[in-house]
């Protein structure tokens, strides 16, 4: 899959290489929704946790969501957009660490609600509909873990908050003068991630996971005015 979305980063490039930007744009705000699919880098993340005192692989997720999020933003006159941006996702927990050290079958999952500030650049054209785009953002991750469940113990719950930043490539479409379809790929790194797991026996353990990795591929609709 990741063959695929490389794949897709090339094409949108090569479609801005053959593009000319024009800094003539209608000026205002506008909100907009996408959906996608996205995919882990790396779908087994090491980590390390304080009732064990080492680092090594933790947990093991299934390695695809959807993704899905919304944005209100602003465009300007020069080729810029600025928007504040939410999005989610969820991964199926296949594998966890036990007291031995070893992965071991598990079920449950995790959630990702992602906030981010983002500047995204556009090549604007007069005499096109389209406009491609680059942009990057910086904000902020809230996982959280539901039910986690190793066969024969107990369920187990946990959350924790890191910071993140992504970059994005893709292009716009201009359907009407208020309607723009938008397609792109997106690179999110996510850092470690620190927080703690209550088990339903009432025990809390502290721990923490490296960083992550997440690439997605995304369509969306933007609503100017």
């Amino acid at each position: 899959m990741i063959t695929k979305s490389s794949f897709a980063v090339a094409a949108l490039a090569a479609g801005m290489f053959v593009t000319f930007a024009n800094p003539a744009a209608a000026e205002g705000g506008y909100v907009s929704a996408m959906g996608g699919y996205s995919r882990l880098h790396d779908s087994t993340l090491s980590g390390e946790r304080d009732d064990l005192g080492v680092s090594i692989d933790s947990v093991k997720l299934d390695s695809s969501s959807f993704v899905g999020g919304a944005a209100v933003g602003y465009t300007f006159k020069d080729p810029w957009r600025l928007e504040l941006e939410g999005s989610y996702q969820k991964y199926d927990v296949e594998q966890i660490l036990n007291t031995a050290k070893v992965l071991v079958a598990a079920s449950g999952d995790a959630s990702v609600i992602t906030g981010t500030v983002n500047g995204i650049y556009e090549f604007r054209q007069s005499d096109s509909s389209l406009t491609p785009y680059i942009g990057a953002g910086v904000g902020a991750v809230y996982v959280k873990a539901d039910d986690i469940t190793r066969a024969g113990r107990s369920t187990s719950s946990g959350s924790a908050v890191a910071p993140t930043g992504v970059a994005m490539l893709g292009v716009g479409y201009d359907v009407s003068e208020n309607v723009t379809v938008t397609a792109g790929y997106r690179l999110q790194a996510i850092g470690v991630l620190s927080g703690d797991t209550t088990r339903s026996n009432g025990s809390t353990v502290d721990g923490e996971a490296d960083a992550i990795l997440l690439h997605s591929v995304v369509a969306g609709l933007r609503f100017n005015f």
